[in-house]
């Protein structure tokens, strides 16, 4: 069995180290660039992300693209996708030159110095987000969550609810994945 967010209903999300459960996806450009400002600019050029899958590393932003007429993978000139999930990868792209468009998840990157007057990147059609500290260009949604299919035995799932909903942030598991804990999920709208 699959635990695929199309399968199941969202039942908690993380509360990462910052305190949000929820995160946004980055369109980035080097800061330099004055070929790259608008979506519509990934036209015609090279795009780095994460692998197809990855919510806030390529599915937010590929949406976010077609919203604005483009469609990435016909659009650019090449998509590079990485299927090891490295940022590392996408980022060193875009400030290399191999690529002038990254697609990266919000706060995983994130010093915001790498965005300041004078930092490498640029943001391409930031949104203010109030209760995330990061910049992002996508709409906000769930960073991890924690689904159940249909066929789940529901007393397992229970308890895992109950064992996910009981850790802080003192866990060794919760500090190995930056989290402050767990919360039931309430939107899933940046899923679908």
């Amino acid at each position: 069995w699959s635990l695929s967010p199309l399968a199941g209903a969202p039942l908690l999300n993380a509360i990462e180290g910052h305190g949000s459960a929820m995160i946004g996806g980055v369109v980035i450009a080097r800061a330099d660039n004055a070929n790259v400002n608008t979506l519509q600019d990934i036209k015609g050029r090279v795009v780095s992300s994460l692998t197809i899958g990855a919510i806030q590393g390529w599915l937010l932003q590929d949406d976010l693209a077609s919203q604005a007429g483009v469609n990435t993978m016909q659009d650019a000139k090449q998509v590079r996708m990485y299927l090891s999930n490295n940022i590392t990868d996408v980022i060193t792209d875009v400030l290399t030159g191999d690529a002038e468009v990254g697609y990266i998840p919000t706060g995983v990157f994130i010093a915001p110095l790498f965005f300041e007057q004078g930092g490498p990147f640029k943001v391409i059609e930031p949104k203010a987000n109030a209760n995330l500290p990061f910049p992002t260009s996508t709409a906000l949604s769930p960073s991890t969550t924690f689904f159940a299919t249909p066929r789940a035995d529901q007393e397992l799932t229970d308890k895992v609810v109950d064992a996910l909903l009981s850790m802080n942030s003192s866990y060794p598991s919760a500090k190995r994945a930056d989290l402050t804990g767990w919360r039931y999920a309430v939107n899933a709208e940046g899923l679908r």
